[in-house]
């Protein structure tokens, strides 16, 4: 506990401590040490109605003024394109909207499958000399339909701490003599 006679003293040092500060600025999102993406990426699905058809909507927003936008819809095996493209330029001025829209046909036997847009920009960048030249990045969003395949055989057995049943995926593992 500080005593009575200090108080004041340590009142009047944090007093003048605070009116040293600088003015206070508008608040920032806290990003740690990985900046945002320069980039904004979205894309949504309109699911289809009763049949296997299923039309991505996607959009581009460079966050920041670019050299060079261009993206691409990855297309997992079992996705069939019906409709739209799948490589693209976008508006590289910042905050520029590019639109776009794909039809795809969904697998019939309900596997899993993935459609990923994947955008690439270029901007000219410094390095820790101050040397300037074209940097690139890319962002990439994705949508998935069906079931994950199991990772492998799932085996049933008695867990040892619970006694309780437990699932347990089996992985197959080659053993040499003396190890």
């Amino acid at each position: 506990m500080i005593p009575l006679s200090m108080r004041a003293a340590v009142l009047a040092a944090a007093v003048l401590s605070l009116a040293a500060l600088p003015p206070h600025s508008a608040p920032h999102a806290d990003r740690g040490c990985k900046p945002l993406a320069p980039i904004s990426v979205q894309i949504s699905a309109r699911e289809p109605s009763g049949g296997p058809v299923v039309t991505l909507d996607f959009a581009v927003r460079p966050v920041l003024g670019l050299q060079a936008v261009a993206w691409h819809l990855q297309l997992a095996d079992g996705l069939t394109l019906l409709e739209g493209e799948v490589d693209g330029e976008a508006a590289p001025e910042r905050d520029a909207l590019t639109e776009g829209t794909a039809s795809v046909v969904l697998p019939a036997d309900g596997r899993f499958v993935r459609a990923t847009l994947v955008v690439t920009g270029a901007f000219m960048g410094h390095d820790e000399h101050g040397e300037s030249g074209l940097e690139t990045v890319q962002v990439e969003s994705s949508l998935s339909w069906g079931e994950l395949p199991e990772p492998g055989t799932i085996v049933i057995s008695t867990d040892a701490e619970t006694r309780a049943p437990a699932a347990h995926v089996a992985v197959p593992a080659a053993h040499r003599a003396g190890r």
